[in-house]
């Protein structure tokens, strides 16, 4: 989808939600460094923001950040609010796999301490990407982004995901 043909399907769901109910938020969608179907992320966000009628119809920009660091995720957030401006921004996704190796659960919950810890700041709401695992494959590391276990059996992230403190 082009940017100006997201910026017609935002306009009409912004006219709808608000129409329904005026202080709902809109979220205006996030997207990935690593995202591909949009080409160049940060040039798709620039082209959003170009518009200069863009911004009346949003409330809330969303990103998703996937670096394997607390440091590479922040300047990829800097990167974006570089783009959209002042605009309140939530980490609409943010995770981290589990497995297989080199990948494990301490390892996942060390990445949520130290990306919380860091964003916390920048992005008023940050949400997990995953609750749950999923019976993919045993080698595809998709399969290992959740808090629990596809036996609902939970991880260290869960645990430190429950003691995070709200904004």
């Amino acid at each position: 989808m082009s940017a100006g043909q997201y910026y017609q399907a935002l306009k009409s769901a912004y006219m709808i939600i608000k129409n329904s109910n005026s202080s709902q938020a809109v979220v205006s969608a996030g997207l990935a460094p690593i995202e591909t179907s949009f080409g160049d992320y940060l040039a798709y966000y620039q082209a959003l923001y170009s518009n200069p009628d863009f911004r009346q119809y949003i409330d809330i920009q969303g990103v998703h950040l996937y670096s394997d660091n607390s440091l590479g995720n922040l300047n990829e957030l800097d990167a974006v609010r570089g783009k959209v401006g002042n605009v309140t921004i939530w980490v609409t996704e943010i995770g981290f796999p589990s497995s297989p190796p080199p990948y494990d659960e301490n390892t996942q919950a060390n990445f949520v301490k130290s990306n919380w810890s860091a964003l916390r700041s920048q992005a008023y709401e940050i949400f997990w990407y995953e609750f749950k695992d999923f019976l993919g494959s045993p080698t595809d590391k998709e399969s290992f982004f959740g808090a629990v276990t596809t036996n609902d059996a939970p991880k260290p992230s869960f645990w430190v995901i429950k003691g995070l403190s709200p904004a």
